[in-house]
């Protein structure tokens, strides 16, 4: 009796509704002198969400603190997030046809408190008429003492994407982002003015471009001209040298870091191959508490600011 469960929300569209708002009341935590809230799941669906020759008429969702939810119609452009949230699942109908519209706009903000959503799913992913573009844009506020808040997501899945366009002027993480990873992947572009970390590592053949604020990204033996911009950025890296055509410019920052182990710090800097292929890295973070290395920071861009997690034995340092 101490937490309550709102009820679920069904929300079917007729042929005169383009677009759905649902808000609940904020998700919280039972405490001595209130009861506990669960958000209820949400359910929109187009009123032609069973058909497979009539388009859907639903283009905008926009969802205030909810349950696990779906939304259903294939004229879906935007989505707009805020709260806490659970899964988001988005179908796009049973129209036979490939929906015209196949950029999917997710807005999300947090006012006065930090948004945390759970994973954002495009769940028709696999049958040839899932979004090919995803576009996130992200804005904060502050809560009453002034603190900065934040938004993050859980995943962000989307098997047909091919391309991620992150913008906005708020802080953004991305937990984890399936679709970075996507087979078909071909660009990662960063506009937003915030801060924007990517928790899964780029597809080697996908071109990242940063923007004016902070990106903080995994990457491995990328085959592309990637760029961060004028932020102070972070790249962690999976290996000790590119592939082939690959290379990393870490912008206009005044302290990007490059994050790797030990052990592949220690092999990207044997000689000089690797730092032609990287350039404006400010400092080097060593991620590991590793046994005995070393590590010739003249091969790894004349870096002079190192970052250790430690070292089980001893850890050398040269220039």
């Amino acid at each position: 009796g101490d937490t309550m469960t709102v009820g679920a929300v069904s929300v079917t569209g007729t042929s005169d509704t383009t677009a759905v708002t649902v808000n609940q009341t904020a998700a919280a935590s039972r405490t001595a002198s209130a009861i506990g809230i669960i958000n209820g799941a949400v359910t929109v669906t187009d009123v032609n969400a069973s058909s497979s020759t009539a388009a859907g008429k639903i283009a905008s969702v926009t969802l205030g603190n909810y349950g696990a939810s779906t939304i259903d119609s294939s004229a879906l452009t935007t989505v707009n997030l805020s709260g806490t949230g659970s899964t988001l699942g988005i179908s796009r109908g049973a129209l036979t046809a490939t929906p015209t519209a196949n950029t999917l706009t997710i807005n999300v903000s947090a006012g006065t408190a930090s948004t945390s959503l759970g994973a954002i799913t495009d769940s028709e992913a696999g049958a040839d008429d899932g979004f090919t573009e995803i576009v996130i844009n992200a804005t904060n506020g502050a809560t009453s003492a002034g603190v900065a808040t934040t938004n993050t997501i859980a995943d962000l899945a989307a098997a047909d994407a091919t391309s991620l366009t992150i913008g906005g002027t708020g802080t953004l993480t991305l937990t984890a982002a399936d679709l970075v990873d996507n087979a078909g992947m071909t660009a990662i572009t960063v506009t937003n003015t915030g801060s924007t970390t990517i928790g899964t590592e780029l597809l080697a053949g996908a071109t990242f471009t940063g923007g004016a604020g902070a990106e903080s990204v995994l990457m491995g033996a990328t085959t592309k001209a990637n760029t961060l911009g004028d932020g102070n950025d972070t790249v962690t890296l999976s290996v000790s040298a590119l592939g082939t055509g690959g290379s990393i410019d870490a912008g206009g920052g005044s302290a990007d870091v490059l994050k790797m182990s030990t052990a592949l710090a220690n092999a990207a800097s044997a000689n000089g191959s690797f730092e032609l292929s990287i350039s404006n890295f400010e400092r080097l973070q060593l991620s590991d508490s590793a046994a005995s290395n070393s590590v010739n920071l003249a091969n790894l861009d004349d870096i002079n600011y190192v970052k250790s997690a430690g070292s089980a034995g001893t850890l050398t340092i040269s220039n």
